[in-house]
């Protein structure tokens, strides 16, 4: 992991990043999210470090503000995400029995949800949805949320786009209550930490931002549904202070393999988790990118997960594979909260189920996502299983030593 901030002073690059928007699934309706920039909207964009230690993301407009040390400096550009934005509804809370939907969620099939449950639900840790907003009105989310932060003016917990509304439903939804659906890590909080406009447009400073309030206010695992196709230093260097701080940082890989696949960021950074999405049938998603950033592959087409408005919809994209791998991280986090970021990176690609060529390939990475494997991994025992009580004959009990040490492959940076 990187030590020192200070390593990464960069050349001037322009910025781009732009929302991993859904393509909306096949059976309800269909649609594709094209991505297109408008103007010529540019800031000079400064990432500095305070000599208290603080990190802060001035635009040019605020130079003049705390002195300290430029880490990272560049021009920041600025790109709206047009088309397939209207999710289907499938019903609205009212008259609903307690995860009436909870069958039409093959995603959460797929990894063995309810196993996993018997040992783990994610409690005490803290999902940061670095999204479009969160609704914090809907009955399957307002109950897991905690103190949110908007980059870009309004409410944290107002979502026009309906995009970090969906995200946070597929990682932390509350179980039961007689509402619709249910996360993959039911009792995660989820901190909203909003940076793009209702119409998907958003600045890479504003990540930033977003990563290092969520790194300073709590997260333990941030889940970042974002691409773009121009590296931005400032936002490299914000990941790597999140990932010193030891937050896991999960990443979308991108939507972009019938446009020309070309390489994604931050999904590219070397310290994030990047996710690439699968079918039904375990495929490769058509859409979903590829390349030698790919780390684990998760369902990502027709994920069923809420929307504003006290609904629920379909969506696919990698946006819908990677909060599926925020929460089988947080997972692992709740039963030992003292393990690192590599560890939990190590633990959910070691153990996912190989697919595509033997070993890592550039389609799924290291293979699908096996939450049930990793806690296995992890505690040594597989969830929901039942150890034959034998007994003893000689009545001699050995006495259990006070710590286990436990080896955890040691991660080997994309490739």
């Amino acid at each position: 992991m990187t030590n020192s901030l200070l390593s990464r002073l960069p050349s001037l690059l322009a910025v781009v990043v732009l929302m991993v928007l859904p393509l909306l699934a096949s059976g309800l309706t269909t649609g594709t999210a094209d991505a297109a920039e408008h103007g010529t909207d540019t800031r000079r964009v400064r990432l500095v470090r305070g000599w208290d230690g603080s990190l802060t993301v001035q635009t040019g407009t605020t130079f003049a503000r705390a002195g300290g040390v430029v880490v990272a400096e560049e021009a920041d550009s600025v790109l709206h995400v047009t088309g397939g934005l209207t999710s289907t509804l499938l019903d609205t809370v009212s008259g609903l029995v307690a995860d009436e939907y909870r069958p039409s969620q093959w995603n959460l099939d797929a990894v063995a949800a309810e196993t996993v449950w018997q040992v783990a639900s994610g409690e005490g840790q803290v999902i940061a949805i670095v999204d479009s907003g969160i609704d914090g009105t809907h009955p399957d989310l307002r109950d897991r949320l905690v103190d949110g932060w908007s980059a870009v003016g309004g409410s944290p917990l107002v979502d026009g786009l309906g995009h970090g509304t969906h995200v946070a439903g597929t990682a932390a939804a509350s179980v039961g209550g007689g509402f619709g659906v249910v996360g993959l890590a039911p009792e995660a909080d989820l901190m909203s930490v909003k940076v793009t406009d209702a119409q998907g447009a958003a600045y890479a400073s504003s990540v930033a931002q977003g990563v290092i309030w969520a790194t300073d206010h709590g997260a333990t695992v941030i889940n970042m549904s974002l691409a773009g196709t121009v590296q931005s230093h400032v936002l490299d260097a914000a990941i790597a202070y999140a990932v010193d701080n030891g937050v896991v940082v999960v990443v979308a890989a991108g939507n972009e393999h019938d446009r020309g696949n070309p390489r994604t960021y931050p999904g590219s950074h070397p310290d994030v988790i990047a996710v690439g999405a699968l079918r039904t049938t375990q495929q490769r998603a058509s859409f979903s990118s590829t390349g030698d950033w790919v780390d684990v592959a998760a369902p990502g087409a027709s994920v069923l997960s809420t929307v504003p408005g006290d609904g629920f919809g379909f969506k696919s994209g990698t946006s819908m594979a990677s909060p599926l791998v925020a929460a089988g991280a947080a997972l692992l986090l709740s039963l030992d909260s003292s393990l690192s970021v590599a560890q939990v990176y190590a633990l959910l690609t070691s153990s996912a189920v190989d697919l595509g060529s033997r070993g890592w390939d550039a389609e799924f990475g290291h293979g699908s996502m096996d939450v049930v494997a990793a806690v296995t991994q992890l505690t040594g025992q597989v969830p929901g299983q039942v150890l034959e009580d034998i007994e003893d004959p000689t009545g001699f009990v050995e006495e259990a030593p006070e710590t286990v040490e436990r080896t955890v492959p040691a991660r080997h940076f994309h490739r």
